[in-house]
Order: structure tokens, then sequence, then C-alpha cells
């Protein structure tokens, strides 16, 4: 008896593929075999049409194996299948072996390089979201009235503030519990000392009412869109909820929780990334002294990933986060001028767990970092018209230095090294009428000195109280 073992197709590419196997017995002896059967150690069931034959006879039996994982990762499959026939005389084994290769799709591709270049990238997109697009201004701060914040000098705070951006691809909301009673209280002058307020009519005086000495409770969220030269445009949404109690006139304490939701497409590649992530942690904002305010906040958290490398499948993997930051800024004075220097230090990190995708190769995990400093003065002057209108347009210069970073992000086969050194310039101004209704437009040029990065955004706030 002799037994040839075949295999079909002779090589796989990924997850999932099924080979098939033929096993073919002759008899080449003078008696008949019964009892035939065959087994292979890859192969879970090999059916054979018939289970005995005469001399001169054959049968062809069949099987099938589907690819794994692991199977990729060793490079080939080599199985071996044993025919047992009976005739008269001693039983009969015949042993065969046959070997399947892998062949990846596209031998130049290599998808733990992409997937894992894919992946930083959307971190570092992610992660730049993140520590620009903070909340408000300090939340003890913006309790203030005043030019400074865009606040109201009359005291008349709007329950609800909405603000949208350039070519309409950010918009931001936020309310506080706050924010609704001195609204309220604004509206009806007899209560107007028990508003949940800090502050005098102008942040240019010393503040008066002591605050108030419950909890603050207060929500705000972003949606927001961005792309960048690389070719890669994306959509960010984020999502804060926060308390905070007031320690005294001059501090108060709170805890922040965050969300975000984040997609991203890459033209060049066909690549696309997503997740979904929540931090939490505590903030802690004052007054220093007569001129000088100090905020500071800390958050951890996870999020839960996917992505698809060269836009044909789609894995999941996790990531875990933590961010940091703190900031003085300082308020001056003189006449109607007014000097407001600031300097603010962040960091970031997002580090990625392994995992292996659906082709079956193992993705390392890898760590995205982001260090940035930055600092600058804002000038603004004030005009009050006749009328009560008062009018003020402000401009800022800020440099920002990404002390620590991803040092490069591949693209589309070629390395961007974002710039260690840019410079951002803002300006805008501040109408508020007579009645309370404010208005307040900014715009910044972003990339001042960078060669592959610049940015435009614009912003607009509309306040309009209850009364």
């Amino acid at each position: 008896m002799t037994l040839t073992k075949t295999a079909n197709p002779t090589t796989y590419s990924e997850v999932g593929d099924v080979i098939s196997y033929t096993y073919e017995l002759v008899n080449t002896g003078g008696e008949q075999l019964a009892n035939i059967a065959i087994t292979d150690d890859r192969v879970p069931v090999v059916s054979c049409p018939a289970t005995s034959f005469f001399p001169g006879e054959s049968i062809t039996c069949t099987g099938e194996y589907t690819i794994t994982a692991g199977d990729i990762s060793a490079g080939s499959v080599t199985n071996t299948a044993t025919a047992f026939g009976e005739p008269d005389g001693a039983p009969v084994l015949r042993t065969a072996q046959a070997t399947v290769t892998f062949d990846p799709p596209d031998e130049a591709f290599d998808p733990r390089r992409q997937t894992r270049a894919v992946i930083e990238r959307f971190m570092y997109h992610r992660l730049v979201a993140i520590l620009d697009d903070e909340p408000d201004r300090p939340r003890f701060i913006r309790r203030f009235p005043g030019s400074l914040w865009g606040g109201d000098t009359n005291g008349n705070t709007p329950p609800f503030s909405i603000a949208s951006s350039g070519q309409g691809n950010r918009i931001a909301f936020s309310t506080s519990l706050s924010q609704m009673r001195q609204a309220v209280a604004s509206a009806e002058p007899a209560i107007d000392e028990n508003a949940m307020t800090l502050g005098s009519p102008a942040l240019y005086e010393r503040p008066g009412p002591a605050p108030y000495r419950g909890v603050d409770i207060w929500t705000e969220g972003h949606f927001a869109s961005y792309d960048d030269t690389g070719g890669t445009d994306g959509n960010f949404d984020i999502l804060y909820v926060g308390a905070d109690y007031a320690l005294n006139n001059n501090w108060i304490v709170g805890v922040l929780g965050q969300f975000d939701w984040v997609d991203e497409t890459t033209r060049a590649d066909g690549s696309k990334a997503e997740g979904e992530g929540w931090m939490v942690g505590p903030y802690i904002s004052g007054r220093l002294s007569e001129n000088l305010f100090f905020d500071s906040r800390a958050a951890w958290g996870s999020a839960d990933n996917s992505v698809s490398p060269i836009g044909t499948f789609t894995d999941d993997f996790d990531s875990d986060r933590w961010l940091a930051m703190a900031r003085l800024t300082g308020n001056w004075t003189s006449g109607n001028w007014r000097l407001t220097p600031s300097a603010l230090i962040k960091y970031g990190e997002e580090s990625q767990d392994a995992h292996t995708d659906s082709l079956g190769f193992r993705i390392t995990g890898q760590d995205v970092s982001l260090g940035r400093i930055e600092f600058g003065p804002e000038f603004g002057y004030r005009w009050l018209l006749a009328d009560g209108t008062l009018i003020e347009p402000h401009v800022a210069l800020f440099g920002v230095w990404n002390f620590e970073g991803s040092s490069r992000l591949f693209v589309n086969n070629a390395f961007f090294t974002p710039d260690d050194f840019t410079g951002r310039l803002e300006g805008g101004a501040l109408v508020q009428l007579p009645k309370g209704i404010s208005f307040r437009g900014a715009a910044a040029y972003d990339g001042i000195g960078s060669n592959g990065y610049n940015a435009v955004t614009g912003k607009v706030w509309l306040n309009v109280p209850l009364n």
C-alpha cells in the first residue's frame, strides 16, 4: 500500500485560511485491504469513501485545516498523515508529510511597523488635543467678573454659555450651579449678596463678597475637528464634569472627570483609528497675591481603542494615560491698560498595551508623551463709551516649547518630526453693552517659526443675561 498526501493551496496569507488535503491510497499488494483509516496530526477529521479495497484499486480521502495566529507567527505548517490497512496477514502502516508556508499578501508590507505607526500617530494627536483643549480658564478665576476672563463687569452672568470657533469645526458649551444661581441673583437684586460668585464689579478691584460655601457642580463640552499637513483629519469631542468647594475667599479645590471620543483617518495610507476614554483627578485654583493667580490639575485614566492600519481589517487595543499641568497668571493695570503675563507647564503620557492583530502578528506596546511650556504676555486696553458700552481689544504673543514628546511620526513611508519651539499670536476684542449683553471674539495663528506646521483658529462667545 502507498500513501500520497497533497495540500491545496500550498501557501497561506492570513488567519482563517483553509488548507484542503487529499490522501491517495493505492493497494499495490496481492490481497484485499480492510479497515482502512487515515489520521493526521493537524487535521481533526479525514473522510474516506470506503473502508476496504482490492489489489490495484485506489481510494482518495479528504480533510481540511484552518490557519491560526500561531501558524502565521511560525511561518509554516507541517503535518503528518498515517494510513492503516489490514490484510489477511500483518497490518500495513504508511506515513506521508506535507508542508504549507506563510506568504503575506504583500511582502513589502510590514503590518507590525504600520500598525505601530498608526497607533502612535493617533495617540499623539489625541494627547495634543487633550492637553490643548482644556476646560475654560481656571474655575476660581473664572468666577471673578471682568475683562480678563471675558466676564461681565455688571455681574450679569448667563446660566449657559456656548462658544463656536472658526469655519464651524468647533463648538463648546458650559454651565454650573453657581452660574445658574448667579444669573438668578443678577435678575433679582434683593438676593444678589447671596449669589454664588466671587469678586466685585470688576477684576481691577479686590474681591469683596465671600464665596459661596457649598459645593459647585459644573459641566463643559467641546466638539472639534482637526486636519494636519500629514493628511490626517479627525474629530475630537470631550465632556468635562466637575465639583469644587471654596475653602476661603482665595482658594477652591475640586475633582474633575473627563470623557473623550476621538476618530481619525489618514488619507495617505487609508488607515483609521478611534477611541473612547476617560480620566479623573483633582484640581486647585486660587489667588497667591493681589495680582498673581495659580491653578493646577492632574488626571489619570484609560481608553478603549480600535485601529485599521490599512483600512481592510480592524483590531482593538487598550491604553492607559495621565496628565498634569500648572499655570501662573499675573494681572496688572495702569489706567485703561492691562498687562496679563502667564506661564504654563503641562505634561501628558499614554501607554498602549500589547496585542495580537487579526493576521496573528504580535503588536508590541509603546508609549507616547508630550511636555510643553507656554509663556508670554497679553495686553489689553479698555474704552468706556459715553452710553456705557465697554470695548476692550487685546493681543498676546506666546512661545511654545515642546520639551518632550514623540521624536518622529511615521506618515506615508516618511518620518515627520514635530518642532521643538514655535510661537502663537493671538488677538481679539470684548464688547459689552450697558444692559449686560457681551460679545467676545478671538483669533490665533499657531506655528510661528515652524516649517511643517501651522494652524489658524477663531472663537466667538456671546453672553446674554436672563434679566
